[in-house]
């Protein structure tokens, strides 16, 4: 079976789909990746083949911009955010709708696998009739996303039914899940690319340890750097042990830290996080998700749109705390890092919700529901 996988060209919306189409390619499957080609690093070094249909897509610009490259407005509201962001995943899947086209009349694959708001790859299956499994992130896609992404398609999507697809996958906490019987669970295996990880990484160190991060994207800005830095100074200070995880743009523009500061890098977060009491991040999909599946307490600092909703469900799940960026100074972070270590409740919580992921259907389970399907 030739299995095509396509995501909206973001780390964090194809980082959860590796374990899948892993599965599916050591099962004897013909498994092709299609990105834009600057992202061909991320998905040969997760061993999977890649084919490049843009040379590359800046998502974000794209949500920013409208359709005639007018600046617009920001909005006032994080609905109008959400629904601006959406706008903008529509006119990236509109890029991304011809050039997928091409291919999948050269290779012909059997099955296209998709991230769910990428509907690029979603209409181009569907005007040559190819089955469509969709793949959702992890944590739940804010509701003003995908009704925006479609009425920025409303022309494409007239002529093509993408409402049909042969299975959609979700992985995410039950607790998360609501009224959704049409979907098919998964459990969310952390894939957060892969790194030489030192022997130390996987001790328990004598003081309580913090993983500091900003994600892929806030936390390769040089713009970060300072936040960061006296982030991780008070958490020293307050005796705290400290793994900062920045990109190679920030390191050079670091304030000199304290000796006890570890910087990290990208080392894979799914690998540090066991040895660690807490994740301190940005509330994205893919920290959440991975602090989640691993029995971690956190901490989520939201920076953007729909990472107030992820770090709101990380309150709410009782597995840390949410805390708001603009007026969140290092000391409260600090306080509240001492909160989880001191209160069991966060860790006892955190472990429950960790079981509940793991009791789900493995990918291995869900590839053999996909090859039955076809």
């Amino acid at each position: 079976m030739r299995v095509l996988f396509s995501f909206l060209p973001h780390w964090s919306h194809f980082a959860p789909m590796v374990p899948l189409a892993s599965v599916l390619q050591a099962r004897g499957h013909d498994v092709l990746v299609s990105a834009p080609a600057d992202l061909a690093p991320r998905i040969t070094g997760a061993g999977l083949s890649h084919v490049p249909v843009l040379d590359e897509l800046d998502v974000a610009s794209l949500a920013g911009f409208g359709p005639r490259g007018e600046k617009l407005p920001e909005p006032s509201t994080m609905s109008g955010k959400l629904t601006r962001e959406g706008r903008g995943f529509g006119r990236a899947s509109r890029l991304l709708l011809e050039p997928t086209g091409r291919l999948l009349d050269t290779w012909r694959p059997d099955l296209v696998v998709t991230d769910v708001v990428e509907f690029g790859a979603r209409i181009a299956a569907a005007r040559r009739d190819i089955p469509v499994v969709l793949h959702e992130w992890g944590m739940p896609i804010p509701a003003e996303i995908p009704p925006a992404s479609r009425e920025e398609l409303a022309d494409e999507l007239a002529a093509a039914d993408v409402d049909h697809p042969a299975l959609t996958i979700q992985a995410r906490p039950a607790e998360l899940y609501g009224a959704t019987p049409d979907v098919q669970r998964m459990r969310f295996i952390p894939f957060n690319g892969t790194g030489s990880l030192p022997l130390w990484t996987l001790r328990p160190s004598g003081r309580p340890r913090v993983c500091l991060t900003s994600g892929n994207t806030a936390g390769n800005s040089p713009r970060a750097a300072g936040r960061l830095a006296e982030t991780a100074r008070r958490l020293i200070g307050d005796g705290f042990e400290v793994l900062l995880a920045v990109g190679h743009r920030v390191r050079p523009d670091l304030p000199e830290l304290p000796d006890d500061v570890r910087l990290i890098g990208w080392l894979p977060l799914g690998k540090i996080l066991p040895t660690c009491d807490a994740l301190v991040h940005h509330g994205g999909s893919g920290s959440t998700m991975t602090a989640l599946a691993l029995g971690v307490p956190q901490v989520a600092m939201s920076l953007f749109t729909d990472e107030f909703g992820y770090a709101g469900d990380v309150a709410r799940l009782g597995v840390g705390v949410a805390l708001t960026t603009g007026t969140t100074d290092p000391g409260d972070v600090a306080d509240t890092c001492a909160k989880l270590v001191a209160e069991p409740a966060y860790r006892q919580r955190a472990a429950q919700v960790r079981a509940g992921i793991e009791a789900q259907p493995s990918p291995v389970e869900v590839a053999g529901i996909v090859e039955r399907l076809l």
